[in-house]
């Protein structure tokens, strides 16, 4: 009976994981996050990563970058939070970058930081910066990321907007004033094209900061609701999505027999 009972819990993890989108996110004090939003749950999985990290970015080639203005931009391990320092954008940018994010070409369009906050491209391979324009109707800019049909989208004072990476010029999603959260500081998109948000809300109860993870109507640009997940004390400034690494699965074979079996999810 128990060796079914073990079958059958085994069969319903995988199964719970298959549905499961996960993502990574790293804090301002250096912390490594990993939410997952079959569970609901934002676990802080270590916290010895560089401080002042600002923003998070998954590249064509499937590694993920994070970037920290006074410690430099580093290549980022989705599922140990190991860091590996690769160069310092602010050498060549300048100003710090507040959010950054891959098009399909390998381009690291970001937000710079300088009087105003300013929509620009890098190009790492020849340590360039090339400003396209200021983010002057939004309020600045918090985060980017392009969505899985090349569409840029960014976010400030809590909204979501989509922009021209010609003209830097911006539209909102949806007519709504009413912001996703307070404020919001990355969004990421799943393969799939869903959109989430990782930010704050002020509670009116006790007057503090809760912070928050919630998936956007991308046809909105509102929280949908039932979808909030709390981070309580996490910081999180950069948030990416990322495939499941592969599990270790025990399964009892009605001989007894311990089979010990990768799968991919």
């Amino acid at each position: 009976m128990n060796m079914v009972k073990y079958f059958i819990l085994s069969l319903l993890l995988i199964y719970n994981l298959g549905f499961a989108s996960i993502f990574i996110g790293v804090s301002y004090d250096g912390e490594f996050v990993r939410i997952d939003t079959e569970l609901g749950q934002a676990v802080q999985v270590r916290t010895d990563l560089p401080p002042g990290l600002n923003s998070l970015a998954q590249a064509p080639n499937g590694k993920y970058y994070c970037d920290s203005y006074n410690e430099g931009f580093f290549e980022i391990d989705p599922y140990t939070g190991d860091t590996q320092y690769y160069t310092n954008l602010s050498d060549f940018a300048d100003y710090p970058i507040r959010a950054m994010a891959f098009n399909s070409n390998n381009e690291l369009f970001v937000c710079r930081v300088k009087s105003n906050h300013e929509l620009g491209v890098i190009d790492l391979e020849n340590s360039t910066f090339r400003k396209i324009s200021n983010f002057t109707d939004t309020g600045g800019c918090q985060g980017l990321d392009f969505s899985p049909t090349g569409v840029l989208y960014g976010t400030a004072l809590g909204k979501i907007f989509t922009i021209d990476t010609e003209t830097g010029e911006t539209f909102q999603v949806g007519n709504s004033n009413v912001p996703i959260l307070t404020s919001v500081y990355s969004i990421a998109f799943t393969p799939d094209g869903r959109l989430f948000a990782f930010g704050s809300d002020y509670n009116n109860d006790n007057k503090e900061r809760e912070y928050i993870f919630v998936e956007v109507d991308v046809s909105t640009g509102l929280a949908i609701p039932g979808t909030r997940i709390e981070a309580p004390d996490l910081d999180i400034r950069g948030i990416a999505y990322v495939v499941p690494e592969p599990l270790s699965i025990i399964l009892m074979t009605a001989g007894g027999i311990l089979i010990r079996k990768r799968i991919k999810v």
